[in-house]
C-alpha cells in the first residue's frame, strides 16, 4: 500500500458507510443512522446529528469494515486473474503513453491478449 490510494480509500469508505447508514444495504436493515440537516460549511459537515448508540456505531463500523474488506479481496482476485492483460496494457501505455478507445477495446475483444500494439 502507498499513500497514493488515500483518496480512493476515503471515497470507498464514504460509499460503504452510506451503504450501511443511509441506504439500508446491510443486515442492520432498512434504517437511516444519523440525521443531517444538509448544511455544509467550508467542506465540513457540522450539521450531522448522531442519533444512535455507541453499540450501533460499533456495529456500523464493523459492517463498513466488512464491506471494504470484501471489496478489497474481490478486487485483488480480479487483478490477479487478469494480471497478464493488465501487464500488457501497462507495458503498451509505457511505450505509447495513450490509447484511443478502439485500441483499448481491442484488448477485450481479442480472444487472446495482444502481443504488442504497433506504434
Amino acid at each position: 500500500m502507498t499513500t497514493g490510494a488515500s483518496n480512493d480509500l476515503e471515497k470507498a469508505t464514504k460509499i460503504a458507510r452510506n451503504m450501511v447508514t443511509r441506504y439500508g444495504m446491510s443486515d442492520m436493515g432498512p434504517i437511516i443512522f444519523g440525521d443531517s440537516n444538509e448544511e455544509v460549511f467550508l467542506g465540513r459537515d457540522y450539521g450531522h446529528v448522531k442519533n444512535y448508540s455507541e453499540e450501533s456505531a460499533a456495529r456500523i463500523d464493523e459492517r463498513v469494515s466488512h464491506i471494504l474488506d470484501k471489496a478489497y479481496k474481490r478486487t485483488k482476485e480480479i487483478i490477479l486473474k487478469h494480471k497478464k492483460l493488465i501487464t500488457t496494457i501497462a507495458e503498451d501505455l509505457i511505450q505509447k503513453e495513450t490509447l484511443n478507445s478502439e485500441e483499448f477495446k481491442k484488448y477485450f475483444t481479442d480472444t487472446k491478449v495482444p502481443k504488442k500494439l504497433s506504434a
